[in-house]
């Protein structure tokens, strides 16, 4: 049996004991108020955040008080590694350690030598003062010596990159059987900046920092469970941390900041690992959404109708609700769950992927262009095949698997990628771009790259390429819907931009779309894995 479920024993090798599992602890640390250094906004609000979506949703026990503020003094933190966890540890736990502060660097030379030494800054530290500083190695090496299991620490501060050193960057899909992850002792660490960066205190989650409004929706939505098997290990967190916080900070704040992940002392290649496998309804709205950016929607629509018993008029069902009709093409269904959530007085921001903006821009255009969503999907004459490389000059087919029968293309974050397309009919196509995202919002882009056959139109038997994009968003699923027509259509040329305003191009209810198909094509963004070096 040579299946990755079982291993090759010898006679002198007895089958290996199924690992006990213990408790998941969380304890949390967060700091805004300091009193030398400057304040913060996000840091509490950062920590309480962690705690609440490790324990409410993931059934973790925080057994030990958030340090908050004016408590996370030098020796509180001293003593909750070297006493309170200590004491309430046992050897099958896995353990998360959240800190959200300032961090520092300090660097020293010593001979031709540079020495960069990273620091946690406590409360009530003073500026320039060394002594006042929690030395990170030391730090790690009282974590790495407590009896649990698993231990996973996540800094979000600024200069923490520098923590990692040498350590070890991997990411592992579960090949190896989750009882071989789970049984070794693990030490890992993920950082929300690399030495050189600042991390941002703001972001596009209410409340939170990039980094953590980053974690906590990666981890509410499912999107960290990269490989959609319901578990995310802290090395895959690591992974989507980096991809996602990395864009979000160059797209949306033009800087950088790159999070890092590694292991420190005592770990043996073991993973802390986050289960989202239960039956409860935020497990199951993870699973659920991850099986949407997987492609996986017959699996999406079985969670989707235990998410309904559970909870049909939640925000996140009807989201999911208007996410399935959308892949149905029931475009009445689609408007009902936007209607709905429009009209919750109690939408907080941040409940789901889209925003109020978004909802409001959804409603305009699905009640204008209803006739143009309702197109149904044909294979038609169009042959389309999906390119995609580091550059343009490096463009070969994209990777393609089947998922639920239909054919997926695959695309790596950053990479470029062009739309290759063949008329191999006896007559002219006019061929249009319609993108609906990971998220579910919908785009008319400009198509061809040559401005000529955007003019006349794809001649018969000729191959022409789109314009080249670079993908930089959320990890998941994205449908292009490719609209045919035998003739020019000048309102899809330049379509209006609809806005929150239904009035703005409600003559498009009217059109009369005779002669036009739709051939969708469907992509993910997915993951690199990074290569290992050694400790």
């Amino acid at each position: 049996m040579n299946d990755h479920k079982y291993r090759n024993l010898t006679p002198h090798e007895p089958p290996q004991e199924p690992a006990i599992r213990g408790r998941n602890v969380i304890t949390v640390i967060g700091v805004d108020d300091y009193v030398y250094w400057p304040k913060l906004h996000n840091a509490v609000n950062d920590a309480l955040g962690a705690q609440r979506l490790f324990v409410e949703q993931l059934g973790f026990l925080a057994l030990i008080a958030p340090l908050l503020n004016g408590e996370a003094t030098e020796e509180a933190l001293t003593n909750l590694v070297q006493d309170q966890l200590p004491a309430v540890l046992k050897s099958d736990d896995s353990l998360v350690i959240f800190f959200a502060g300032h961090g520092h660097t300090r660097e020293s030379q010593v001979g031709d030598k540079k020495i960069e030494t990273v620091y946690l800054i406590p409360v009530r530290a003073r500026l320039d003062r060394w002594s006042d500083y929690i030395k990170l190695d030391s730090f790690l090496e009282d974590i790495g010596k407590l009896a649990a299991r698993h231990v996973l620490v996540i800094l979000d501060a600024c200069y923490s990159g520098i923590a990692l050193g040498r350590a070890m960057r991997t990411f592992r899909d579960v090949v190896r059987y989750e009882e071989d992850l789970i049984s070794k002792v693990s030490r890992k660490i993920i950082t929300s900046a690399r030495r050189e960066q600042r991390a941002l205190d703001g972001g596009p989650i209410p409340d939170h920092s990039l980094f953590t409004g980053t974690l906590v929706d990666g981890i509410k939505w499912g999107r960290a469970d990269l490989d959609g098997n319901g578990l995310v290990t802290s090395s895959e967190l690591g992974l989507f941390l980096q991809q996602q916080v990395g864009q979000s900070a160059r797209a949306e704040h033009g800087a950088k900041q790159t999070p890092d992940f590694g292991s420190f002392d005592f770990d043996d290649r073991g993973e802390l690992i986050i289960s989202l496998r239960s039956d409860n309804f935020d497990a199951l709205r993870a699973r659920a959404f991850a099986a949407l950016q997987q492609g996986q929607i017959t699996n999406f629509h079985a969670l989707f109708e235990q998410l309904t018993a559970l909870r049909p008029k939640s925000p996140e069902t009807l989201y999911l609700g208007y996410r399935l009709s959308m892949l149905k093409d029931d475009i009445e269904g689609a408007i009902d769950a936007v209607t709905e959530l429009i009209t919750k007085s109690d939408l907080r921001a941040g409940t789901i992927p889209l925003s109020e903006r978004d909802l409001g821009n959804l409603f305009a255009q699905l009640y204008c262009w209803q006739k143009v969503f309702a197109i149904p999907d044909r294979d038609g004459p169009l042959e389309v095949e999906l390119l995609t490389g580091v550059s343009k000059d490096s463009l070969c087919a994209a990777p393609v698997q089947v998922i639920d029968d239909r054919l997926v293309y695959q695309i790596a974050p950053i990479r470029v990628a062009q739309f290759k397309i063949t008329n191999p009919s006896d007559h002219v196509i006019h061929v249009y771009m319609l993108v609906v995202d990971s998220d579910g919002r919908f785009y008319f882009l400009p198509f061809w790259e040559d401005e000529k056959v955007a003019d006349v139109g794809l001649q018969p038997g000729e191959t022409h390429v789109s314009y080249p994009f670079k993908q930089i968003g959320a990890p998941g699923l994205y449908d292009v819907r490719l609209l045919c027509s035998p003739t020019r259509q000048f309102w899809l040329l330049s379509p209006p931009d609809i806005g929150p305003h239904a009035a703005v191009g409600a003559h498009i209810i009217d059109k009369d779309l005779t002669g036009i198909t739709r051939k969708s094509i469907r992509y993910r963004l997915g993951s690199e894995s990074i290569d290992v070096e050694p400790n």
